[in-house]
């Protein structure tokens, strides 16, 4: 009996040193993991002011407080930086409605012939109708063209891809070298539920227009135009750091591909606005001056500018004023 005993206790012990050691390496890793987080909010996120990834989602809300930190992408644009945070805005731009009101055009260049390029004497009818205000009738013929597009699509393991010539081919093959087999559309498909998201900005239809530009870019991965009126489109909806991501695709595809280049000073104006609502005006102005570098004499620009200069003159006239009358 005591050798049971004997036994019992030694196990006992055994199993105590073993859970013992367990506490101690739990309680070491805690103490770890504390520290860990310490370090994180106490020394690098001060340091990282641009907010990059999902730090800046939790500083961008949809009403932005003021004195916000300029986001990441106000200083990624062309390899450009732009000079310091300026002083906060009070008011909402008084060319919002022209930027949103702007249709972006295509720059004429040719492009190659894809699958389905027969349709694009459809697509011309549509629009002809669509300038007509004839939008019922556009649309009939539109439905008519992706609906043939869609009836194509029916080889398993395939990817469809509308595409503007084998340039940009060889680029979407290169950047997706999983694919099997790349279906090259013609433009035509991505430019007709361009054309029926364009529609649906005229009837005032936001949130369907919305979605038909996230179809149209996930057929058109290089379509810059559909880009710049997402971006417009999340700025109704004060969705400032998805328009400026979405702008700034605009411009990485104007620089990449010549039939883009048209977009890039669209893009920059848009990013002027978003900067210029999170009271940034001096990497707002700096957006606007890119932009009539590429077009001159844009009115959207030069008004946006002078209504900088304006509320650049009333902030500093309400800080001098704050200074003199508060007490030394």
């Amino acid at each position: 009996m005591s050798v049971c005993k004997l036994i019992l206790v030694r196990l006992s012990k055994g199993l105590l040193d073993r859970y013992s050691y367990l506490a101690r390496y739990a309680l070491g890793l805690l103490i770890s993991i504390v520290i860990l987080w310490f370090l994180k909010i106490a020394v690098f996120v001060p340091i990282e002011k641009n907010f990059i990834g999902d730090n800046i989602k939790s500083k961008v809300s949809n009403d932005p407080p003021k004195n916000l930190p300029t986001p990441w992408w106000a200083t990624d644009i062309g390899g450009k930086a732009i000079a310091n945070a300026g002083t906060p805005g009070k008011k909402l731009s008084s060319a919002a409605e022209n930027i949103y009101s702007v249709e972006t055009k295509h720059a004429n260049l040719p492009v190659e012939d894809g699958f389905g390029a027969s349709e694009r004497k459809n697509l011309l009818a549509a629009s002809k109708l669509s300038d007509l205000k004839k939008h019922s009738e556009a649309e009939v013929t539109l439905d008519k063209i992706i609906t043939f597009f869609e009836g194509s699509m029916n080889e398993v393991g395939a990817t469809y891809v509308c595409l503007a010539n084998r340039d940009e081919l060889i680029s979407y093959q290169r950047e997706h070298p999983e694919t099997k087999k790349v279906i090259w559309l013609d433009w035509v498909f991505g430019e007709t539920i361009y054309k029926k998201a364009w529609i649906a900005v005229e009837q005032k239809q936001f949130d369907q227009a919305l979605l038909l530009l996230e179809k149209a870019i996930a057929f058109s991965p290089y379509k810059a135009v559909a880009y710049n009126e997402r971006g417009h489109l999340l700025i109704r909806k004060k969705q400032w750091l998805e328009a400026g991501k979405s702008y700034l695709k605009a411009i990485e595809l104007s620089e990449k591909y010549p039939h883009s280049k048209s977009m890039k000073p669209a893009a920059l104006r848009g990013l002027g606005f978003i900067l210029t609502e999170l009271g940034d005006f001096p990497k707002a102005k700096a957006m606007y001056a890119m932009s009539l570098e590429l077009e001159p004499n844009n009115s959207v620009a030069l008004h946006e500018l002078e209504y900088l200069k304006l509320q650049t003159q009333q902030n500093s006239k309400s800080t001098t004023v704050d200074q003199t009358a508060s007490p030394r």
